[in-house]
C-alpha cells in the first residue's frame, strides 16, 4: 500500500481491564507495519469529538475497539454508525446479542447449535418463585451446576455450585435489581475449545485451540495473563474439528457477526457443546486469535490488510 491506512483504537469498557486493553494495542502497533495506529481513550468525553474531527479531516480511515471488560458494550458502535465512520468488528446489534448469554443461546438454538440446557434467573422471577426455579434446578440440571452472569466475560460471574442450598444462598446474594443469571449443569471431565473466525471477502473457521486439561476451571486473571495450557491444534479427532469449525461459522453468521468472531465450546464425551461467542476477540501476542492465524501461514499485518485494503473508505 502506498498510502497506510490510518486506524484509531479506542479504548474504553471496564478501567480494571485497561493493562489488558494497553498489550493489545502495543503488539498491533509493532505487528501491523502497514498501517498507522492512533490511540483515542474513549474514557474521556473529549476523545470522542477529537476522533471524529480527525476522521472528518482525513486523518483517520477506520476504527478499532480496543475494550477488554465489559461496559456499555454497543455504544462506540452506535456513535460510530451515527456518523458514518467505518469500524473492524461487529455491529451494536451482533454486539448486544453476542454479549447476552441468554439471548445469544436463544439464537444458537434456534439455529439448531448444540447448547447445554439452561434455567434463566433475574431478580423479580427468583422474588417470586424461588422454590420452582431451586426445584427446576434440582431436577432438570442437577448438582453440581455452574451460575452464570449472563453478561459476565472471561470466566467472570461465574459460580460453581455443588447443591441446592449453595444455589439459592448464591443467588440470594448476587441478584440484584439488572443483574441477570443462567444455571447450567457443570460438565466435568470436559475440555474446552475455542475457534476463531475471519474474514471478510472469504470467511474462514481456522484451527481451533483446545484450553488446559479436561478438568480445569479458568478464573477471568488466569486467562487475562495467559497462564493455561494451550493446544495448538486442539487434541481432537478431525471429525470432531470439522464440526467445531462449522458451528463456529454458523454461530457467526446467526449473531450478524463481521469480520471476526471466536467461539468457545465444551466437548465431553465425543458431544460438542456451544458455551458462547465472543463477537470482539482479543488480538494480543498470545491471544488465540493471533496463535490461529499465524497457525493458518499468515502474520496478523496481511490479515488485517485483508480485511481494510480498498474497503477503508467503505461507510458502514
Amino acid at each position: 500500500m502506498k498510502n497506510k491506512i490510518i486506524i484509531g483504537v479506542v479504548f474504553y469498557g471496564d478501567l480494571n481491564q485497561n493493562g489488558v486493553n494497553s498489550q493489545q494495542y502495543k503488539f498491533l502497533k509493532k505487528e501491523l507495519r502497514d498501517f498507522v495506529l492512533k490511540k483515542y481513550d474513549f474514557h474521556k468525553t473529549t476523545e470522542w469529538g477529537r476522533l471524529l474531527n480527525e476522521y472528518e479531516s482525513g486523518k483517520l480511515n477506520v476504527v478499532l475497539k480496543n475494550s477488554y471488560g465489559r461496559g456499555h458494550e454497543a455504544d462506540i458502535e452506535r456513535w460510530l454508525d451515527k456518523h458514518n465512520i467505518p469500524y473492524v468488528g461487529s455491529g451494536p446489534k451482533a454486539t448486544l446479542d453476542g454479549t447476552d448469554k441468554f439471548i445469544s443461546k436463544k439464537i444458537f438454538c434456534s439455529h439448531k447449535l448444540p447448547i447445554i440446557e439452561d434455567v434463566f434467573v433475574n431478580l423479580t422471577s427468583w422474588v417470586c418463585h424461588r422454590k420452582v426455579i431451586l426445584k427446576k434446578i434440582s431436577k432438570n440440571i442437577c448438582f453440581p451446576c455452574i451460575l452464570k452472569d449472563v453478561a459476565g466475560t472471561d470466566s467472570r460471574g461465574l459460580f460453581i455450585l455443588n447443591n441446592e442450598n449453595a444455589t439459592k444462598n448464591t443467588l440470594d446474594k448476587e441478584l440484584k435489581e439488572g443483574r441477570r443469571f443462567i444455571v447450567e449443569k457443570f460438565l466435568e471431565d470436559k475440555y474446552e475449545v475455542t475457534c476463531f473466525v475471519g474474514g471478510r471477502k472469504k470467511l474462514t473457521a481456522f484451527e481451533p485451540a483446545g484450553l488446559g486439561g479436561r478438568s480445569f476451571f479458568f478464573s477471568g486473571k488466569a486467562k487475562d495473563k495467559m497462564q493455561f495450557k494451550l493446544d495448538l491444534p486442539a487434541k481432537l479427532p478431525k471429525t470432531l474439528i470439522t464440526k467445531v469449525k462449522n458451528f463456529s461459522i454458523i454461530a457467526h453468521k446467526a449473531l450478524g457477526c463481521r469480520d471476526f468472531s471466536r467461539t468457545d465450546f465444551l466437548v465431553k464425551d465425543n458431544k460438542i457443546y456451544l458455551l458462547e461467542t465472543d463477537v470482539h476477540p482479543g488480538f494480543r501476542q498470545k491471544s488465540v486469535s493471533t496463535l490461529s492465524i499465524r497457525l493458518s501461514g499468515v502474520s496478523i499485518n496481511d490479515f488485517f490488510k485483508g480485511l481494510l485494503e480498498k474497503q477503508h473508505n467503505n461507510k458502514r
